[in-house]
């Protein structure tokens, strides 16, 4: 995801609101049924993008954009949602997906030369 406009994002997510532990489980669901490209990730990704955004903005001023920290955090959301095991960890989604982002945030922070757009090194 690219980030153009953090405002417009912004207004997305207050249109979305917070989801219910039950309602991001059956969303999660949903994604690995059908895949990435589908509407139900958008709303899942959306719908935790302002937590992921405070979660980036603790890393501004080490060497990459706000845009940038959100967009590694985004990517870490997207695939740690394909991968998220709602079986074995049926509680809060959010518990789980927060320590696995902030080491991603860490290891891009950490050597922002080596970022590139789709790995982190």
């Amino acid at each position: 995801m690219k980030i153009k406009n953090l405002d417009e994002i912004l207004q997305k997510i207050d249109k979305i609101g917070q989801l219910s532990n039950a309602k991001e489980i059956s969303l999660i669901k949903t994604v690995q049924y059908k895949g990435a490209d589908c509407d139900e990730m958008e709303q899942l990704c959306l719908a935790n993008m302002g937590w992921m955004i405070n979660l980036s903005c603790q890393y501004k001023n080490r060497g990459l954009s706000l845009e940038e920290l959100i967009e590694i955090a985004y990517e870490e959301l997207w695939k740690y949602i394909l991968e998220y095991d709602y079986v074995k960890y049926p509680e809060d989604f959010r518990q789980y997906a927060i320590p696995i982002i902030r080491h991603c945030l860490d290891k891009a922070v950490e050597k922002p030369i080596y970022y590139n757009r789709n790995t982190i090194v």
